[in-house]
């Protein structure tokens, strides 16, 4: 594993190198991410123990979220499928799991694919936020790890926040609006 971490170059000489790109086990498409050098080693070798218990990682996922290999592929980057198969395995095996990834990597996706793995195995899923908006980007991940389709109906949210709305960014507005339109004239 140590031979496959191939650090970035410093930003000036004698600075030593402190990421690198994660390989994902996925074979879905990468988004380019990197990883902490001291943890490219230890992360690669526990997605490699995720497949010796289970196989091909897109295959176990791909099954738990009721996924053909294309809609994974199409709803999921490489680290993102990475990162489920680990939090799945974890709950099945009567764990937890926490991701903190940098932004842009896509915390929502995973989250909102536990979401779809919840429903799927008659578990309550519950989305908490500190933060207002983030409920709109969860609604928005949803629609794209295909929960309303898979429920065959807009997911019900709420907040617990007293007068509390749900803001939606204007590509889930639009989405939802299409969905409105569509019932109305009797389609799916």
């Amino acid at each position: 594993v140590a031979a496959e971490v191939q650090g970035l170059e410093p930003k000036s000489p004698g600075e030593p190198v402190r990421q690198s790109a994660y390989k994902p086990q996925s074979r879905s498409g990468a988004l380019g991410t990197l990883i902490p050098v001291n943890m490219a080693g230890p992360a690669r070798a526990a997605t490699r123990r995720l497949e010796e218990r289970h196989g091909s990682i897109d295959d176990y996922v791909a099954d738990k979220l009721d996924y053909n290999k294309g809609e994974l592929a199409e709803a999921l980057a490489a680290e993102q499928i990475d990162a489920l198969a680990s939090a799945i395995d974890n709950v099945e095996r009567g764990g937890a799991f926490i991701i903190g990834d940098q932004t842009g990597i896509g915390k929502g996706r995973v989250a909102a694919g536990m979401l779809r793995y919840a429903m799927l195995h008659d578990m309550v899923p519950v989305f908490v936020t500190e933060k207002p908006d983030l409920y709109g980007d969860i609604y928005r991940d949803m629609r794209d790890v295909g929960i309303p389709r898979m429920l065959g109906r807009d997911p019900v949210m709420f907040t617990t926040n007293v007068g509390g709305t749900i803001t939606l960014d204007e590509d889930a507005l639009a989405w939802k609006q299409e969905a409105d339109a569509a019932r109305a004239t009797g389609r799916k």
